[in-house]
């Protein structure tokens, strides 16, 4: 769940980073891509908040 701003300019720079990766690639859409895609979304996000959250100190 996205609480504050740092949580919210990660995600958005994520979804941009994930969009164009994948407009970029043959995907089949089936569980195993998703859960691929999730996970690859969760760790850009996750070092993305890290650099957001260190840019403040």
């Amino acid at each position: 769940m996205i609480t504050g701003n740092h949580e919210k300019i990660a995600f958005d720079v994520t979804k941009e980073i994930v969009i164009a990766r994948l407009s970029n690639c043959q995907h089949a859409v089936d569980k195993e891509h998703g859960e691929k895609v999730a996970d690859y979304f969760e760790t850009i996000y996750n070092r993305i908040l890290e650099i957001v959250n260190s840019e403040e100190n």
